[in-house]
């Protein structure tokens, strides 16, 4: 069977519907019918069958509709690594990093490290910290960046500790009037929220009340920078984009600062990648005074980045 057979059948059993299946996938109505006569054919078995209240699966269809997502999936994962097997060998490093690393920092460190292996193509993979590990394990990607302590057995190495401030548009007053602040959260994943909620809750009783939840750091400065509320950010690299927002540094308690770190995590098999130089060039190159400042991609028109 193809691809598209298992799509149809997925499809179709979602529905129950021949005519909203067949306009998903593009089809007409009489294509469709003829495909999944030749499915049966093909299969020996009968799938569906139509009736009063629609498209009625048999046994065998329900069955094999039932492992058609499971299938399409391990087709993209086989069909990714193949493609990431190819970027090996066409001494392509393939990056897996969080929106906010991948925006603010990232391009500065593959223009740093061009200047020194010219030839180098990048593919980035843009995911939450705690999917970071999984692309490592399963080989889409070389190594990545990754807020907070990893897990698992893949080496790796901090590079940078943030600490966590609330920015705001008018400076915070007192304490008090901090608890009260409505926040605007950024394309956090689940820990970090959770660490930020738990520190909020430890100093004021209760859990912030998050009135925007929006995709991008820059997204989120603006919405500050226009008095909507508050937001808790982890470094201040971005400060001087933002020159009128006022940060205040957040303290678990009277002398511990609330920080996050940052981790750089590779693959066992980079000895034998070319990503291998990448990995000492950050291990070795890379050190907290790097963060504390960040620059635009778009200054960087000479790199060769593949991005999804």
């Amino acid at each position: 069977m193809k691809t598209e057979d298992w799509q149809i059948l997925a499809s179709l059993y979602n529905t129950k519907n021949l005519t909203k299946t067949a306009k998903s996938l593009y089809l007409s109505q009489p294509a469709l019918t003829a495909r999944l006569r030749s499915i049966e054919e093909e299969l020996g078995v009968e799938i569906a069958v139509r009736s009063n209240r629609g498209i009625l699966f048999t046994p065998e269809g329900k069955y094999l509709a039932g492992n058609a997502a499971e299938i399409l999936d391990h087709i993209d994962r086989v069909t990714e690594q193949a493609q990431m097997i190819r970027r090996r060998e066409n001494a392509m490093i393939n990056i897996c990093a969080n929106s906010t690393f991948t925006r603010y920092h990232l391009p500065e460190i593959l223009f740093r490290y061009t200047e020194t292996h010219p030839d180098t193509r990048f593919y980035i993979k843009v995911a939450a910290s705690s999917g970071v590990r999984d692309f490592i394990n399963t080989g889409v990607c070389d190594c990545g960046f990754m807020n907070g302590q990893p897990t698992g057995r893949l080496p790796g190495k901090k590079i940078v500790t943030q600490q966590a401030y609330i920015v705001s548009s008018l400076p915070v007053t007192s304490h008090e009037h901090l608890g009260d602040t409505p926040l605007i959260m950024h394309n956090m994943d689940i820990p970090t929220q959770r660490t930020i909620n738990a520190w909020w809750k430890s100093c004021f009783g209760r859990k912030p009340e998050v009135i925007m939840d929006v995709t991008t750091l820059d997204t989120c400065l603006e919405m500050v920078t226009k008095g909507f509320g508050s937001a808790v950010v982890f470094g201040d690299f971005w400060s001087s984009r933002y020159p009128k927002l006022y940060k205040e540094a957040l303290y678990r308690d009277q002398d511990t600062p609330f920080t996050r770190d940052t981790w750089f995590i590779w693959s066992e098999d980079i000895p034998a990648s070319p990503a291998a130089d990448f990995v000492h060039f950050i291990c070795e190159e890379l050190d907290e005074d790097f963060f504390r400042t960040a620059r635009d991609p778009e200054e960087y028109p000479g790199l060769s980045v593949l991005e999804e």
